[in-house]
């Protein structure tokens, strides 16, 4: 997208093309990616895709060079953000700064799946506090927005990374890790539709 001097946002244009970013879910979770789209013939091609859930995660934060030519994203890793693009073979280090929450750089993080009674899949990212023993009980905190879907297989889709850099803006529910809680980060809460008839 780009900003006009008017403050509107329009899609930014490279010839005849434009390009479209997704969080890229699946059932790992998600694998973010970037597609170029010709206007002119329809067609669609793939520049980029997250590596894997098991490697990395990325942020569909995409930016193009001056010429507008050379699509570059920002790819989280769990110990600092890196840039990688289409055009990039290596992750390159963009930041160099003192970790803001290295307390939080430590907590455990999980993706947990599990079923509702009427079968639909949901799923959520467990944070656990730094230096937590398996099997301790701790108190926890859910973190929760039910969001309405039209069917059961697309309310099942697993979203969020385990692989990310922790990032705590606002009044982020992490807060409590540093307290000893556990935290469910966005647990999905469906409303599947129904159909009358």
């Amino acid at each position: 997208m780009e900003t006009r001097p008017n403050g509107d946002r329009i899609a930014l244009q490279d010839g005849d093309a434009i390009y479209l970013a997704s969080d890229g879910a699946s059932e790992s979770g998600d694998r973010p990616f970037l597609d170029r789209f010709d206007l002119a013939t329809s067609k669609k091609e793939r520049l980029f895709r997250c590596e894997g859930v098991g490697t990395s995660g990325s942020s569909p934060s995409w930016r193009l060079a001056p010429a507008g030519t050379r699509p570059v994203g920002v790819e989280d890793r769990p110990a600092e953000p890196v840039r990688r693009g289409p055009r990039l073979r290596r992750p390159a280090k963009i930041t160099d700064y003192r970790d803001p929450t290295p307390q939080l750089t430590r907590v455990t993080k999980e993706l947990v799946k599990y079923s509702r009674k009427d079968g639909v899949p949901l799923s959520g990212t467990l944070y656990l506090p730094p230096g937590y023993t398996t099997g301790t009980r701790l108190p926890a905190l859910v973190w929760a927005y039910p969001l309405e879907y039209s069917d059961p297989s697309t309310a099942g889709q697993v979203r969020g990374s385990t692989n990310t850099f922790p990032r705590v803006t606002g009044a982020s529910p992490l807060a409590f890790l540093t307290q000893g809680y556990a935290v469910l980060m966005d647990a999905t809460m469906p409303v599947v539709a129904t159909r009358r008839r």
